[in-house]
């Protein structure tokens, strides 16, 4: 398990008074008159920043933009412009509060917070837990070094039983306090790999920091960490998978029905479908949409959330254009994918400078012949936006199925009809232009043109007539 070795520098300011025009930090750092600074304020996957010089009496405000008032999260002063850098991480309590430091080297001795009741809190909670993981750390590494005939091999026990209590009632106290420190202390902790519970191997680790996730963070307070993209992205990375996305489904919506804010919401669905589309779970974002869509939460389904609405398993495919260069110029195709002569349609969406998109198009070039044979129509939609290098690609790959190019990259109708942000991206569509599934490998596409189970629909049969014994 890891644990960072090293004390986190939080600022806590406290004041009774709010400026009219919004939220604001007084600082004095006179040593640092004439440098640069960024100001950067935490906002999901964004920041906002602010840029700055301290003046020659080192007396500086920074300002929270009106419309983040008022304003509780994390915030990060850093000087710029020079080698040495430096720097403050500051959580701001929705309040205006002060901070100054005389000192040429800023240290946590000679900064001096005013109404700062919290920073010691939090800096003093940091250190018991971090005495609690290291002991429990220490102990664990003694289990496993000694046998277990050891005369004091019990004593090892006892004490790493007394630790993982100690932790776990830690982290429950912890739940229990309402402030932004409390949080974010526990936020800290996912990203240090340790969830709500100390546990001694690997995958129960994983299940408890899953947990955790699911069932003990505040969103609202993770948006304006730093660690939003972060701590999602361990989410992503942590959950079973190979169950075709049934444990992930549900963790899913157990967190969706914790938020409660729309905006929220609607980021922590983007960030979650980014992730799935970058490590090739497609399968699961078509589990996700009817939850998706049935929260009601998000009102605008645009960039990577649009996959949502178009090109969904069960759906119609939209429609599709193919792109040709004939005599200097752009001749369109539409596709009729209910062409009686083909009895489904294997869709590749691919870039010729993406690896993966190589070796999946070098499959499926392979089996061209094979597919066609079984009346399987094969066409590779390509996003580049260079003519030599599409040309080179399908030269290379010695294709001899549909394919197209707009020189409009993954901002062409044909991705924006589709939803497709990542490559490679396949869709299996049956003789009624309905899309069967939608994958990131050309080996579960294929698997699902040779499903039946997939198909959307069944030829009614006629049942067998009853056997009815002759009459006598």
């Amino acid at each position: 398990m890891y644990y960072k070795n090293k004390l986190i520098l939080i600022i806590i300011f406290l004041s009774t008074t709010i400026s009219i025009s919004g939220q604001s930090v007084s600082m004095y750092f006179p040593h640092f008159a004439g440098k640069t600074y960024d100001f950067i304020l935490f906002q999901g996957k964004d920041t906002k920043v602010q840029k700055g010089t301290i003046p020659a009496d080192g007396r500086f405000t920074l300002e929270v933009p009106k419309e983040l008032s008022p304003y509780t999260g994390m915030s990060r002063w850093l000087i710029t412009g020079t080698q040495e850098g430096g720097g403050l991480d500051m959580i701001i309590p929705g309040h205006n509060f002060s901070v100054e430091c005389t000192s040429a080297i800023p240290d946590n001795k000679n900064i001096i917070y005013k109404n700062n009741d919290e920073n010691s809190f939090l800096n003093s909670r940091y250190s018991a837990q971090k005495s609690i993981v290291d002991r429990f750390v220490a102990m664990n590494m003694v289990i496993k070094a000694y046998p277990k005939d050891d005369k004091n091999y019990s004593l090892y026990q006892k004490e790493l039983a007394i630790q993982k209590d100690r932790y776990t009632g830690f982290q429950k106290n912890l739940e229990k306090n309402k402030d932004y420190a409390s949080g974010f202390l526990q936020t800290v902790n996912l990203t240090n790999g340790l969830g709500g519970a100390l546990k001694e191997n690997e995958e129960d680790n994983r299940k408890e920091i899953l947990r955790t996730i699911t069932e003990n963070i505040s969103w609202t307070s993770l948006y304006s960490s730093g660690h939003w993209d972060g701590v999602i992205a361990i989410f992503t990375d942590l959950e079973e998978k190979k169950d075709g996305g049934q444990i992930f489904t549900t963790d899913f919506k157990r967190i969706g029905d914790r938020i409660s804010d729309n905006k929220l919401y609607t980021e922590f669905t983007d960030r979650i479908t980014y992730y799935l589309t970058q490590s090739g779970n497609d399968n699961i974002i078509a589990k996700l949409s009817p939850i998706v869509l049935g929260s009601g939460k998000i009102t605008s389904y645009n960039g990577i959330l649009s996959v949502y609405q178009k090109a969904t398993p069960g759906n119609k495919a939209p429609d599709l254009t193919i792109s040709s260069f004939e005599n200097g110029s752009n001749v369109a195709k539409k596709i009729d994918f209910t062409d009686a002569q083909y009895q489904k349609t294997l869709l590749v969406f691919y870039l010729s400078d993406c690896g993966h998109c190589e070796t999946e198009m070098k499959m499926l070039a392979e089996k061209q012949g094979d597919l066609l044979k079984s009346k399987i129509r094969l066409i590779a939609i390509s996003g580049d936006t260079d003519q030599k290098v599409f040309k080179d690609g399908v030269d290379k790959l010695q294709w001899k199925a549909t394919l197209s190019c707009d020189l409009q990259g993954m901002k062409g109708d044909n991705f924006m009809n589709y939803g497709v942000h990542a490559t490679p991206t396949l869709f299996v569509i049956d003789q009624r232009g309905n899309i069967v599934t939608r994958e990131s490998t050309a080996e579960s596409a294929l698997k699902a043109l040779a499903d039946p189970s997939t198909e959307l629909w069944r030829k009614i049969r006629k049942p067998p007539r009853p056997y009815v014994a002759p009459q006598q």
